[in-house]
C-alpha cells in the first residue's frame, strides 16, 4: 500500500491496493481491549528500540504486540531481545506467516498501536487499525501522518502524546466512528479504482 508521490509539480494520489471491503472481508468481529502494537514488521525503518525505551520510561502496563513476520533476522533477534528485558510477561512476537484474513483477525483486538517509522510503510496496518477503532500513533514526520492529519482523521503524534494516560484509555466512540466513516469513503472498492486510473494519467503527465 502506498501514497503516490511524484514530482513537485504533481498532486498526492491516495492508493491502497486493497479497499477496506477487501481488507475487511471474513473477519468475525472482535471486542478491542488494551494491547498496544509495536511496528509491522522486523525493518530497522520502524524504530523499534527507540519506542520500546519511550513505552519503558513512561511505565505502561499493558500487553505488547510486535509482528516480526517479515523482516531481517538479525534485526528481529535483538528486537526481541530488547523487548523482553524491557517488558517480561508482557510481550507476544507475531512470527508466523499468516493469511491476510488471520492476520487482521489477529490485530481486530488491538486498542493501540504504534509506528515509528519516518518514511510511508505499513498503510494496510494502519488504514485497519484506524478504520477498526484503534488508537493509533505516528512519527509527525512521516507523510503518513501529515496526511491522516488533512483527511481529518484523529491520530496521535508519538513526539507530542505518547504518554501512560493515553494507554489506559480507549479512542471515544465518537472519534471511532468518524475514522471508520473517512477511511469507508476513501477506500472504497470504487474508490480504489478510480485512485489508479488518477495515478496512471499523473505518472504519464510527469514523465
Amino acid at each position: 500500500n502506498v501514497f503516490s508521490e511524484v514530482k513537485s509539480d504533481c498532486t498526492y494520489s491516495p492508493i491502497s491496493f486493497l479497499s477496506i471491503e477487501k481488507i475487511t472481508n471474513g473477519l468475525k468481529p472482535a471486542s478491542i481491549g488494551f494491547k498496544i502494537m509495536v511496528g509491522h514488521a522486523a525493518s530497522p525503518t520502524a524504530n523499534h528500540a527507540e519506542l520500546f525505551e519511550q513505552l519503558s520510561r513512561i511505565g505502561i502496563n499493558n500487553n505488547i504486540v510486535i509482528p516480526l513476520e517479515y523482516g531481517e533476522a538479525q534485526y528481529r533477534l535483538k528486537i526481541k531481545q530488547i523487548a523482553s528485558g524491557l517488558f517480561p510477561n508482557q510481550v507476544e512476537f507475531l512470527e508466523n506467516r499468516l493469511s491476510m484474513t488471520e492476520y487482521y483477525q489477529k490485530l481486530s483486538d488491538i486498542g493501540f498501536a504504534v509506528f515509528n517509522f519516518r518514511r510511508q510503510e505499513a498503510l494496510g496496518n494502519i488504514l485497519f487499525l484506524v478504520w477498526n477503532g484503534a488508537k493509533v500513533f505516528l512519527n509527525d514526520a512521516s507523510s503518513v501522518y501529515k496526511q491522516f492529519k488533512i483527511w481529518g482523521l484523529t491520530v496521535f503524534s508519538i513526539s507530542s502524546d505518547l504518554n501512560k494516560n493515553q494507554f489506559e484509555e480507549l479512542l471515544s466512540p465518537d472519534e471511532a466512528s468518524r475514522n471508520k466513516k473517512i477511511l469507508e469513503n476513501l477506500f472504497s472498492e470504487n474508490k480504489v479504482k478510480k485512485y489508479w486510473e488518477v495515478l496512471m494519467r499523473q505518472e504519464s503527465a510527469c514523465s
